[in-house]
């Protein structure tokens, strides 16, 4: 179970170490514009994904719904589905 936990931490700080910079390539494909369609898009597809990854694994939980492993199976769910995300985002 721990050990879920830590990959899980480890996931996601690599994918907020890399997040300015995905961040930035869409600010600058804004940048010409004067608007913020590109950051908008990409705020927006991101609280979404949250928001999909975290329902997701507490759904995947629930097949040890209350028991020892539950907390086991949501935080390996998290770091794969993060681990996932990290490699397919695209660098702008």
């Amino acid at each position: 179970t721990q050990c879920a936990g830590i990959d899980f931490d480890k996931a996601d700080v690599e994918l907020n170490r890399i997040w300015p910079e995905i961040k930035a390539g869409a600010q600058e494909s804004d940048a010409g514009s004067g608007k913020s369609e590109h950051l908008d898009a990409l705020m927006a597809s991101q609280r979404a994904w949250l928001a999909y990854r975290d329902a997701k694994c507490v759904w995947q939980g629930f097949e040890a719904q209350g028991g020892s492993m539950e907390p086991m199976l949501v935080n390996a769910c998290l770091a794969e589905m993060t681990n996932n995300k990290r490699i397919k985002e695209p660098r702008c």
